[in-house]
């Protein structure tokens, strides 16, 4: 794969968060002469995992809301490629709070973006999502299907996709982005997710809950992959829309019967049936052939192999007694 044109500074918003953990540590390893500049809140207990180094990688703990608070950094600065990882994720989450997910994925996005233009930013990746931006549409999905959000996560998704595409039209800047399907791996201790959520359980001894009958699917692609798309994308000059998935998709009760058989002995699985939550969508898995035929096949870790890791993580990383 062609080798990516010298990048000196690129500023990573949600550094310090579940994906944006794994990405500074691949891009700190991969272009050992980029700066990396982290823009994250710290609102949980894995970011302080984040690989700070003093001439390396920088963390500033920043709002990307309050415009005031961040665009000094873009002025002493010239960075060349923004990525915002940054969101208040999670359909549920943003039923509950639709003010403070329009907040952090509407005007925080907007913020980053707008000052990305007017600092003369040539690139900026925003972290999207397919499934709660088409909805109910018939999978497997793909990036020119109807819009029809059923949440306001799914709604706020698309305003930042519009957004990029208005800037990249208006603007001359380079914007792409990218919808990931389900992401599972390490560093996702704080998430509220299934796979964090059952695996965390199990290691406390504790009862989850699984939401719904366990028929419906999703693709979940391994962090490790995500983030391999994701540098891909920053060595070539792809733009618009591209959803980085496995094209595979496993129900939730295949998935629970995995991470039962793959926990060591002395963790047991319990949980009980929930009944299904608002918004979310029963049947949702992605078509890759984009991306691929754009990136190279990105993908190379198998559902069984990625879930291993995972709880290897978990069993040395994660405290029963930890508040999350």
């Amino acid at each position: 794969f062609p080798t990516m044109p010298i990048i000196e500074q690129i500023l990573v918003a949600g550094g310090a968060g579940f994906v944006g953990q794994n990405l500074v540590r691949e891009l700190l390893r991969r272009y050992p002469n980029t700066q990396i500049t982290v823009i994250d809140n710290g609102n949980h207990t894995t970011a302080n995992l984040l690989p700070v180094e003093a001439n390396r990688c920088v963390w500033y703990r920043r709002d990307i809301r309050r415009r005031k608070d961040i665009e000094g950094l873009f002025e002493a600065t010239s960075f060349d490629i923004v990525i915002n990882l940054a969101a208040h994720s999670g359909v549920v989450d943003s039923i509950n709070d639709p003010n403070a997910n329009f907040e952090v994925n509407v005007v925080g996005n907007f913020n980053l973006l707008d000052l990305a233009r007017t600092n003369n930013v040539q690139r900026y990746l925003f972290s999207s999502t397919g499934g709660a931006i088409i909805g109910d549409g018939k999978p497997p999905l793909t990036e020119d299907m109807e819009a029809n959000p059923l949440s306001p996560y799914g709604v706020s998704k698309l305003v930042g996709e519009l957004y990029a595409s208005i800037f990249d039209r208006c603007y001359d800047m380079n914007t792409c982005c990218l919808r990931f399907s389900n992401v599972y791996g390490e560093y996702s201790a704080h998430k509220q997710n299934l796979i964090p959520m059952f695996i965390k359980s199990a290691l406390e001894g504790t009862q989850a809950n699984l939401f719904g009958n366990g028929a419906q699917e999703r693709d979940f692609i391994y962090v490790g992959d995500l983030v391999e798309g994701i540098c891909r994308v920053l060595e070539c000059e792809s733009d618009g829309v591209l959803q980085l998935a496995t094209g595979r998709h496993t129900s939730v009760n295949n998935l629970v019967t995995i991470l039962g058989d793959l926990l060591p002995e002395e963790y047991i699985l319990n949980w009980e049936h929930q009944p299904a939550r608002l918004g979310e969508v029963y049947q949702t898995w992605c078509d890759n052939t984009k991306s691929v035929s754009l990136l190279g096949n990105y993908v190379s870790t198998s559902l069984v192999e990625g879930l291993r890791q995972t709880i290897d993580w978990y069993i040395q990383h994660h405290c029963p007694e930890e508040a999350d």
